[in-house]
């Protein structure tokens, strides 16, 4: 979620908004990611976690240890309680990062995640750079923005309409395909990373890298 700088950026009232409206698009995110990916054991690392929703929701479906990263102290306390709730705390370790200098070792990382984190990144390139560092040979990045599904993404848009109308207004413009690929062939180029693909449906766009 949130790389943003955090005095801009009230946590607790995006908790709210999970809590009550997004829930129910992260289990069908981290099966899609799992499925994907085939990556079930080892480490994994969610990129700008917001709440820790998505990587506690990987957490449940795999064996695998996961780092939920956020630059700010409330979302790591947020998901700190989340943890407690799940039964997850050997697994699941929330931590304060910045995506443009992550906190762990050349080869470190099975699986990277981030949903919607992208769009705070100051300097793709840099992003991009410590998160292809930090995988391991095979590991896989799995980043972009998505609802789970289409129906999932309908629901959401309805009720924040009635919450937040002048954002999510009928017929609002997406960024699609092309110009989600646009957005990160620089970087993704600069950092010289030749195996990606990239996943798009009426839920969402992600990108896929796989450190080769």
């Amino acid at each position: 979620m949130s790389t943003k700088n955090t005095s801009q950026f009230n946590m607790y009232g995006y908790k709210d908004l999970v809590t009550n409206v997004f829930n129910k698009i992260y289990p069908v995110i981290a099966k899609q990611v799992i499925e994907y990916t085939e990556i079930k054991k080892g480490v994994c690392l969610d990129i700008g976690s917001g709440t820790g929703d998505l990587g506690v929701e990987i957490a449940k479906l795999t064996n695998m240890t996961v780092y939920l990263m956020d630059i700010s102290l409330d979302g790591k306390n947020i998901a700190n309680e989340k943890i407690k709730n799940e039964n997850l705390v050997n697994r699941v370790i929330p931590i304060v990062g910045d995506v443009h200098n992550i906190p762990f070792n050349n080869n470190s990382i099975d699986l990277i995640v981030s949903r919607s984190s992208y769009r705070f990144w100051k300097d793709k390139t840099k992003a991009f750079k410590e998160i292809y560092r930090v995988l391991r040979k095979g590991g896989k990045a799995y980043i972009g923005k998505g609802y789970g599904n289409e129906i999932l993404k309908e629901e959401i848009e309805k009720t924040m309409f009635k919450i937040n109308p002048q954002k999510w207004y009928p017929g609002k413009k997406e960024m699609n395909l092309e110009e989600f690929k646009e957005y990160f062939y620089k970087a993704l180029e600069e950092n010289q990373i030749g195996k990606y693909d990239f996943i798009s449906n009426k839920s969402g766009n992600w990108l896929v890298i796989e450190k080769e």
